[in-house]
């Protein structure tokens, strides 16, 4: 129809009406030139590459047992990803148990330590320690947090200026003195043990009570005396070591 309401002009252009204007196509300079055709290429070969506004989805190739192939995961040092090659979580937290019980073995037998573990700090084995002994004090129905927390602080800290003042060939870290003092608290949590089973305001307690500060004081000093080279001022050293280890045992019985 093409005559006052006529749909389709044979010319090329399209009537929609009477009157209407006639529109033709827009012709290229260049020609007739076919669109082109947008291929996603898989990751899997070509042969699964599928146009971009395909409506079907790109599938991924099948293996032999009829099953679709995973994709290939590289691991930390370019193979297969296995879990296993995940370190252990006490390792990524800076813990070895074994070096903490070998210095713990060291402590209670007088068990000298390998160069490795007397030479590197640990802050971990102290930390549990500190734990326990005020643990222990709340069983035996005294809060003595602060008390605990004042004296790492202080003692601790004054023991470490001192012996690093009286080093002749080396000096240790803060972290180091503070790591073989917190060990040398290991006797003290035994102390406080007996404390809950029995009192200790007697002869018994007192006996029992020098025995922890000359184990703790021989101990810590022998430690010093291989980590800061004070072979000849251990036993100097050896007093201020006990009068702090006092205070702890003080505050065990009283």
């Amino acid at each position: 129809m093409d005559q006052n309401g006529g749909w389709y002009n044979s010319g090329g252009g399209q009537n929609f009406g009477a009157g209407a204007q006639t529109f033709a196509p827009a012709q290229s300079q260049f020609g007739n030139v076919q669109p082109a055709q947008n291929f996603a290429q898989s990751p899997f070969g070509s042969h699964s590459a599928a146009p971009v506004n395909s409506p079907f989805p790109v599938q991924a190739p099948i293996g032999n047992n009829g099953g679709v192939m995973p994709p290939n995961l590289s691991g930390h040092m370019g193979g297969q990803y296995n879990d296993n090659d995940d370190p252990p979580l006490l390792e990524e937290l800076g813990i070895d148990p074994h070096a903490i019980i070998e210095r713990m073995k060291g402590i209670a037998f007088f068990k000298k330590l390998s160069h490795d573990v007397a030479h590197a700090p640990d802050m971990w084995g102290p930390i549990l320690i500190i734990i326990c002994l005020a643990g222990c004090f709340t069983l035996g129905g005294k809060l003595l947090l602060g008390p605990i927390y004042g004296m790492c602080v202080t003692g601790f800290g004054g023991l470490y200026l001192l012996i690093n003042a009286m080093a002749n060939e080396g000096t240790i870290s803060l972290a180091h003195a503070v790591s073989i003092l917190g060990y040398g608290l290991m006797p003290v949590v035994g102390l406080a043990v007996i404390a809950i089973l029995m009192p200790l305001k007697n002869t018994l307690g007192t006996v029992i009570s020098l025995v922890v500060i000359v184990w703790c004081t021989a101990t810590t000093s022998r430690f010093f005396e291989a980590s800061a080279s004070m072979h000849e001022q251990r036993w100097l050293v050896a007093y201020p070591i006990s009068l702090v280890y006092s205070c702890f045992v003080i505050l065990t019985v009283f």
